[in-house]
């Protein structure tokens, strides 16, 4: 136990100095990612900008908002935010910074979601339902003890015989 009040330097010392060198990183990331939006500001391309200053950088594919390949919601929410063509300015988030340029959008085909809203919605309920069941039997299996007797249920003949057989007789 450690008495209340401040502890001393000696015993948060290594902490402080993780935390410090921590908030250096992240400011000297946002200057280098402040520092690549303004090269792309200037006329140099996303990938022309990251490659000069050694960055890594990676181009994704088409992208629905349901299923997008990073899971940050501000990133998600900027790339569908931004008019295709545009760059993002810094986008600084717990997972790391980043900065996107949409390169083109296809609008939604809202005629082909009405007409599949039926079954996307009955598989989700029916995942929902799963999802309720599964947590249900968890839930069980924690609380309740169980006794797995199936081995013995589905015993071939043979070995029932050969069980049988190794029983003394009276």
């Amino acid at each position: 136990l450690t008495p209340e009040g401040v502890p001393p330097f000696e015993k948060v010392k290594d902490a402080a100095a993780i935390a410090a060198r921590n908030i250096k990183k992240r400011e000297g990331a946002l200057a280098i990612a402040t520092n690549l939006v303004k090269r792309v500001g200037e006329g140099s391309t996303l990938e022309q900008a990251a490659t000069a200053l050694a960055l890594p950088h990676q181009r994704f594919g088409p992208f629905a908002r349901i299923q997008p390949p990073f899971p940050n919601t501000r990133v998600i929410g900027a790339a569908f935010g931004l008019e295709p063509g545009k760059t993002s300015g810094v986008i600084d988030t717990e997972e790391g910074i980043y900065v996107l340029r949409v390169i083109s959008r296809t609008p939604a085909d809202s005629a082909e979601f009405v007409k599949g809203v039926d079954e996307y919605r009955a598989r989700q309920i029916q995942a929902a339902r799963q999802d309720r069941v599964r947590s249900y039997l968890a839930a069980l299996v924690k609380t309740v003890k169980v006794e797995d007797n199936r081995a013995a249920l589905f015993r071939t003949e043979a070995q029932a015989e050969e069980a049988a057989s190794r029983q003394p007789r009276s």
